[in-house]
Protein backbone atom coordinates (compact mmCIF):
# COMPACT_ATOMS: atom_id res chain seq x y z
CA UNK A 1 0.00 0.00 0.00
CA UNK A 2 1.17 3.64 -0.69
CA UNK A 3 1.38 6.49 2.36
CA UNK A 4 0.84 9.68 1.36
CA UNK A 5 1.45 11.82 4.26
CA UNK A 6 -0.76 15.76 4.24
CA UNK A 7 -0.77 17.96 6.46
CA UNK A 8 -2.41 20.87 6.33
CA UNK A 9 -1.88 24.46 7.21
CA UNK A 10 -4.67 27.94 6.59
CA UNK A 11 -7.63 28.38 6.28
CA UNK A 12 -9.88 24.42 6.49
CA UNK A 13 -13.00 25.79 5.13
CA UNK A 14 -14.51 28.63 3.02
CA UNK A 15 -17.32 30.39 5.75
CA UNK A 16 -18.01 31.17 8.89
CA UNK A 17 -20.28 28.45 9.93
CA UNK A 18 -21.43 25.49 7.90
CA UNK A 19 -25.20 27.35 7.03
CA UNK A 20 -22.96 29.38 4.54
CA UNK A 21 -20.47 26.96 3.90
CA UNK A 22 -18.23 27.06 1.19
CA UNK A 23 -15.55 24.33 0.00
CA UNK A 24 -12.51 24.85 1.79
CA UNK A 25 -9.16 22.62 1.67
CA UNK A 26 -9.93 19.98 4.06
CA UNK A 27 -13.11 18.87 2.16
CA UNK A 28 -11.50 19.39 -0.78
CA UNK A 29 -8.68 17.37 -0.09
CA UNK A 30 -11.17 14.79 1.49
CA UNK A 31 -13.71 13.82 -1.10
CA UNK A 32 -10.27 13.59 -3.70
CA UNK A 33 -9.09 10.81 -1.80
CA UNK A 34 -11.04 7.68 -1.30
CA UNK A 35 -10.36 7.45 2.90
CA UNK A 36 -8.25 9.00 5.52
CA UNK A 37 -6.58 6.13 7.42
CA UNK A 38 -5.39 8.20 10.03
CA UNK A 39 -6.25 11.73 11.43
CA UNK A 40 -3.90 14.00 13.79
CA UNK A 41 -5.88 16.09 15.25
CA UNK A 42 -3.68 19.10 17.53
CA UNK A 43 -4.87 22.45 17.33
CA UNK A 44 -3.98 25.42 18.39
CA UNK A 45 -5.01 26.03 21.56
CA UNK A 46 -8.42 27.62 22.33
CA UNK A 47 -9.73 26.34 18.31
CA UNK A 48 -12.47 24.88 19.22
CA UNK A 49 -13.07 23.08 15.45
CA UNK A 50 -16.65 22.54 15.78
CA UNK A 51 -17.31 23.56 12.25
CA UNK A 52 -13.82 21.59 11.08
CA UNK A 53 -14.85 18.39 12.91
CA UNK A 54 -18.55 18.25 11.50
CA UNK A 55 -16.21 18.40 7.78
CA UNK A 56 -14.37 15.68 9.04
CA UNK A 57 -16.84 13.36 9.54
CA UNK A 58 -18.73 14.29 6.56
CA UNK A 59 -15.84 14.18 3.98
CA UNK A 60 -13.31 12.51 5.65
CA UNK A 61 -14.08 9.82 7.71
CA UNK A 62 -11.06 8.50 9.47
CA UNK A 63 -10.10 4.89 10.37
CA UNK A 64 -8.23 6.12 13.07
CA UNK A 65 -8.46 9.47 15.29
CA UNK A 66 -5.12 10.44 17.57
CA UNK A 67 -6.34 13.23 19.66
CA UNK A 68 -2.95 15.20 21.40
CA UNK A 69 -3.74 17.74 24.20
CA UNK A 70 -6.67 15.92 25.40
CA UNK A 71 -6.46 17.60 29.06
CA UNK A 72 -5.60 20.94 28.28
CA UNK A 73 -8.29 22.90 29.18
CA UNK A 74 -10.21 24.61 26.25
CA UNK A 75 -8.57 22.68 23.95
CA UNK A 76 -10.27 21.18 20.92
CA UNK A 77 -8.79 17.58 21.68
CA UNK A 78 -10.34 17.19 25.18
CA UNK A 79 -14.23 18.08 23.87
CA UNK A 80 -13.40 15.76 20.94
CA UNK A 81 -12.29 12.77 23.89
CA UNK A 82 -15.39 13.10 25.43
CA UNK A 83 -17.48 12.77 21.94
CA UNK A 84 -15.30 9.99 20.78
CA UNK A 85 -15.87 8.09 24.17
CA UNK A 86 -19.50 8.39 24.22
CA UNK A 87 -20.35 6.45 20.88
CA UNK A 88 -19.23 3.11 21.94
CA UNK A 89 -21.04 1.62 19.59
CA UNK A 90 -18.87 3.61 16.59
CA UNK A 91 -15.67 4.21 18.28
CA UNK A 92 -13.64 2.57 20.09
CA UNK A 93 -10.53 3.88 22.76
CA UNK A 94 -7.41 1.49 21.34
CA UNK A 95 -4.58 3.77 23.29
CA UNK A 96 -4.49 7.14 25.83
CA UNK A 97 -1.15 8.07 27.58
CA UNK A 98 0.75 11.24 28.32
CA UNK A 99 3.68 13.04 27.16
CA UNK A 100 5.96 15.15 29.70
CA UNK A 101 7.26 18.17 27.05
CA UNK A 102 9.52 19.48 29.79
CA UNK A 103 11.73 17.87 32.65
CA UNK A 104 11.62 20.74 35.47
CA UNK A 105 8.66 21.88 37.42
CA UNK A 106 6.71 24.98 35.75
CA UNK A 107 5.80 27.44 37.74
CA UNK A 108 2.14 27.59 39.80
CA UNK A 109 -1.02 27.60 38.12
CA UNK A 110 0.81 26.02 34.67
CA UNK A 111 2.37 23.04 35.71
CA UNK A 112 -0.89 21.63 34.52
CA UNK A 113 0.10 22.35 30.97
CA UNK A 114 3.31 20.44 30.64
CA UNK A 115 2.10 16.83 30.89
CA UNK A 116 0.17 16.41 28.13
CA UNK A 117 -2.60 13.84 27.11
CA UNK A 118 -3.18 11.66 23.96
CA UNK A 119 -5.79 9.22 22.71
CA UNK A 120 -6.07 6.70 19.77
CA UNK A 121 -9.33 5.69 18.76
CA UNK A 122 -10.49 3.18 15.91
CA UNK A 123 -13.57 3.68 14.14
CA UNK A 124 -15.91 0.33 14.61
CA UNK A 125 -17.88 0.43 11.22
Amino acid sequence: PRIMPVMLHGTTFGGQSLERYRDGGLDILCRHRQFVDVLIIDPPLQFAMLTEWEIVLTFCKPTWVVLNNRNLAEHAGGWMFSYLSQQPETWRLELMGDIRVAEGPWPAIYEFKRMRSWAVFRKLS
